[in-house]
């Protein structure tokens, strides 16, 4: 517990990230799998488009940004970003169109697998990324769970 004026402890920052990563995680997978489910209506394109949208109209109120008063020099980033994220999406749900939701989602967690991999030099890292890579392996074997 907190006590104001008081320094959060290095639990408290940790245990905070952790819940911030998993809520982070059950976002991104519940959208996936919700916007799959649209595929039929509107196709991976029009999923994109309503991802976009949503995230807009949630992190706009949390945000709050100036939006009048922002500046060429400050918008085109902002544009920039929204622009690689929509490139981003619509890579994965059309790998997901393609592949199956598993494989496509398992394939997309290899890259910020393998970037914390490079940063680590425990044993306990080691061991869950061979975990993870057998958990790929059984998912990309022929006849293997989808």
């Amino acid at each position: 517990m907190r006590i104001l004026g008081q320094v959060d402890s290095a639990g408290d920052r940790s245990l905070r990230g952790i819940a911030m990563m998993t809520a982070s995680a059950l976002s991104n997978q519940v959208g996936a799998a919700l916007g799959a489910r649209a595929f039929d209506a509107i196709g991976p394109v029009g999923v994109v488009a309503v991802r976009q949208w949503v995230a807009a109209v949630v992190l706009m109120p949390v945000a709050r940004p100036p939006l009048r008063r922002l500046t060429w020099s400050q918008w085109w980033p902002v544009l920039l970003l929204a622009a690689v994220f929509g490139c981003m999406n619509l890579s994965v749900y059309v790998a997901i169109d393609r592949l199956g939701l598993a494989l496509a989602i398992t394939l997309e967690f290899l890259g910020p697998l393998a970037v914390a991999l490079a940063g680590s030099r425990s044993r306990r890292d080691l061991l869950l990324a061979v975990t993870a890579a057998v958990g790929v392996y059984v998912l990309v074997l022929p006849g293997g769970p989808r």
